[in-house]
Parts: C-alpha cells; sequence; structure tokens
C-alpha cells in the first residue's frame, strides 16, 4: 500500500504568499469544488469539505468559481509562521493546470454577499469591498446587501436594527465596467 503515497520532494514544497517562508508550515483545510454542467455554464455543482463536514449544493450558481468557463477548486492554507489564510486556485485553460494564490478574505466575503447574510462589524469592511467587486464583475447581488455597503460606507449600518425593506430579497445587477 505504501507504493501508492506520494514520494516527498523536500526541495520542492509551497512557501507562504504572505511571508515566503519555505518552511512555514502551511496547513490545508476546506476545499471547494466547482463543477461545471457544461462549458461557460453558469450553473453547476459546488462540494465544500472543511473539518470532515461535507456540504453538496446542487445547481449552484458558479460566480464563485475560480475558472470564469469551466471548473475549478480552492483550497484554503493557513500559515502557522505569520497566520495568513489563503487560498490556492487551480483551474484548467485548454489543457493547461494553472494554479495561484488568491485572497481568501475575498473569496468568502464574496460568497457572504451572495447568501444575503448580514455582515458582523469586524466583516464590514470586506463586506463593501465584496459587493463593489461583485457589482464591477456585473453579478446579480441581493438589493439588500447594496444597501447595507451603503449604510457602513455613511456610518449608521446597525446589524442590530436593521430591517428589511420591501425588494431587499430582489437581485439587482451590477454595471461591467
Amino acid at each position: 500500500m505504501d507504493e501508492l503515497k506520494l514520494p516527498l520532494d523536500t526541495d520542492v514544497a509551497l512557501c507562504c504568499p504572505s511571508c515566503g517562508e519555505p518552511h512555514s508550515a502551511l496547513h490545508h483545510g476546506g476545499v471547494d469544488v466547482y463543477w461545471r454542467n457544461y462549458e461557460d455554464s453558469p450553473i453547476g455543482t459546488k462540494v465544500r469539505n472543511e473539518w470532515k463536514a461535507v456540504d453538496v449544493t446542487n445547481h449552484a450558481d458558479m460566480e464563485m468559481c475560480p475558472s470564469s468557463r469551466r471548473s475549478g477548486l480552492y483550497i484554503t492554507f493557513n500559515c502557522e509562521t505569520c497566520g495568513t489564510v489563503e487560498d490556492l486556485a487551480i483551474v484548467q485553460h485548454k489543457g493547461t493546470t494553472y494554479i495561484s494564490w488568491v485572497d481568501n478574505v475575498s473569496v468568502r466575503m464574496a460568497e457572504f454577499v451572495l447568501s444575503g447574510e448580514r455582515p458582523e462589524h469586524k466583516d464590514q469592511g470586506e463586506f463593501v469591498n465584496a459587493v463593489a467587486m461583485l457589482t464591477a464583475k456585473g453579478t446579480l447581488i441581493p438589493k439588500g446587501a447594496v444597501r447595507i455597503a451603503a449604510e457602513i460606507r455613511l456610518g449608521v449600518y446597525d446589524p442590530f436594527t436593521f430591517e428589511e425593506q420591501p425588494g431587499d430579497v430582489v437581485m439587482v445587477a451590477g454595471t461591467k465596467k
């Protein structure tokens, strides 16, 4: 059975994208896999595996898929040395596999915005940035998220007193630049 395991090459290892330490003790956590129903499909299946919990979503929006046309995946890593949490994105294009570090906060917060949930105080800056990013991409986002982002920018947002307004559940499209 041991012959099936990958040999460890101590000269080749992932380094933390933030501190660059080659022996930074990167630990992988969650894995998000996106399978499009067909090439360029806006929907597909998303599987999230994190700490022994698996969540499968059929007919999932592929907006957060790391590939704009095909399937892709994210592997979340955290660095023991500097505490950075980043996602390693893996995508394929015309037979070539590409990997790239992606800001984990942006990915998770964009998913949070699309879920329609309300941000806690500590997440408000990232929430506003995610709304701006999704709007610039032309993504359909909950109307309430746009209103929350505006209230945060004005300094008047309070998650405890925020009330849904008629039409907040309606999705609005951003404008593509």
